[in-house]
């Protein structure tokens, strides 16, 4: 009898215990499964030969996610699809696969261009660090593709209007004068060469773990639309506040 009482207890725990990984983890098989389905969504929707990386449960919203990465993409750039709810009109529709290789491709990309066009800036002494921002968003199967196909003859992900955000971080006095006018020089050129970006510039002081010490932190912020209203580096000047 004593067994018996013990075998179930064993078994309420081993349940209990299930319970609250798959609360917080998601079940195993589904996440087996996101990622088998997520290999066939990238190679369906643009002829990409993917490799599933990973899987993940969001607890939250109750929904499981896959990345991935093209297998002939040596830098391994992480993509993920997510299984959603959708809506259809006014109703729910069901669940779909979504992904944000769109936000990936261009993210990088405007990168690369940026990298190209102003390499006295990335190379500046007094950056600190400098990349670019997106904004994350998923697109379904039908969503989202370009005509055009990569050289290696995967679909380009339509261009986004914006494609993120320029952040520069400078050392705290960073905000010099031949910083500003090469800044000018960028601004004036990034529309010109079609890159549809936000600007933000940050410039404090560096502690002993690289990130902004207490103090004043001067910054500079101007969107991608207001870039023809700057005529000259004193315009750029007077935008700069402290926080």
């Amino acid at each position: 009898m004593k067994k018996w009482i013990l075998a179930a207890l064993a078994a309420v725990v081993a349940w209990f215990a299930f319970y609250l990984y798959t609360e917080t983890n998601g079940y195993p098989w589904k996440r087996a499964q996101i990622k088998k389905d997520a290999v066939r969504y990238m190679q369906e929707k643009y002829g990409m030969d993917a490799i599933a990386s990973g899987s993940s449960f969001n607890f939250k919203f109750d929904t499981y996610s896959a990345e991935l990465y093209d297998s002939r993409d040596e830098s391994k750039r992480t993509v993920r699809v997510e299984r959603v709810p959708y809506i259809e009109g006014d109703r729910y529709a069901g669940e779909r696969l979504e992904d944000n290789y769109g936000e990936v491709y261009w993210g990088i990309e405007t990168e690369r261009r940026l990298r190209e066009a102003f390499p006295e800036i990335y190379g500046r002494e007094g950056v600190r660090m400098i990349g670019v921002d997106t904004v994350y968003q998923l697109s379904a199967i039908t969503e989202g593709v370009g005509p055009e196909r990569d050289d290696d003859g995967v679909a380009i992900p339509l261009k986004p209007e914006l494609e993120g955000t320029w952040d520069i971080d400078l050392e705290e006095d960073g905000f010099t004068d031949p910083f500003l006018e090469e800044l000018l020089r960028a601004v004036r050129g990034m529309e010109e060469l079609g890159l549809a970006a936000n600007l933000i510039v940050t410039a404090g002081r560096d502690g002993p773990d690289g990130q902004d010490s207490a103090g004043k932190t001067k910054y500079l912020s101007l969107e991608f639309r207001r870039f023809r209203d700057i005529g000259s580096a004193e315009d750029l000047k007077a935008l700069i506040s402290e926080y």
